[in-house]
């Protein structure tokens, strides 16, 4: 499960954003000014860190610098509150990856953070290994033993979304954001369909199973 800095001096912003990551499956940590969120962004274990531009005591582009000098490969999100190219300029130069600017909407905050993620995992590692299966992103393939599959993208994706947290119940909202997007518009029921096809391909694998959680969603379990 990905962790997630929010730092804003905005209450209720702070709030709506937990809220709604939080529904995505993230886990969430908060920081209501600079001093704050340098602590928690140099201090705590996070995936990521989402700093507003204005706060008391530091400003983003201050938070950023002094995160980035302990954290080389850590996702920074600039949320400003101006278009302005010179706000833009210095958070890039802060060390800031992208910049997102308010008001905005909570779609769009999830595509520029999954486009992030994908970034750092591109750099770092493409293979993920989880029971006795090995998932490559480069190549979207599946190996089994001696056995590899090449899996359609859309299937790849779902697997690879469950097997990065196993155990950890996803919803088909969740799913259906994370891998087809916000605006998709097709029906639910397409989560379904490509779990099915993934049962089928691991039916003879003994270390990992997707399960069904009833009106809850689907988990990867991880026997053994």
């Amino acid at each position: 499960m990905r962790t997630i800095l929010i730092a804003d001096d905005n209450a209720d912003l702070r709030l709506l954003v937990k809220r709604q990551l939080s529904e995505q499956g993230y886990t969430i940590l908060t920081a209501n000014d600079g001093a704050q969120a340098v602590q928690v962004g140099t201090q705590k274990p996070i995936d990521m860190a989402i700093l507003d531009v204005m706060m008391p005591k530091k400003d983003g582009f201050a938070v950023t610098k002094a995160i980035r000098t302990q954290k080389k490969e850590l996702p920074i999100l600039i949320l400003t509150a101006k278009s302005d190219i010179f706000d833009k300029q210095q958070g890039y130069e802060a060390g800031a990856d992208d910049y997102l600017t308010k008001p905005f909407d909570i779609r769009e905050l999830l595509f520029k953070m999954q486009a992030l993620f994908r970034r750092y995992q591109g750099d770092t590692q493409t293979k993920l290994t989880v029971g006795d299966l090995i998932l490559d992103s480069n190549n979207y393939s599946l190996t089994k033993g001696d056995q590899e599959l090449f899996l359609p993208r859309k299937e790849f994706e779902v697997l690879e979304s469950l097997a990065q947290h196993p155990n950890q119940i996803f919803n088909r909202d969740q799913l259906l954001t994370n891998i087809w997007g916000a605006d998709y518009e097709g029906s639910d029921r397409t989560v379904d369909v490509h779990i099915k096809r993934l049962r089928d391909h691991l039916a003879d694998d003994q270390t990992v199973r997707i399960v069904t959680v009833r009106g809850l969603g689907y988990r990867l379990e991880v026997q053994g």
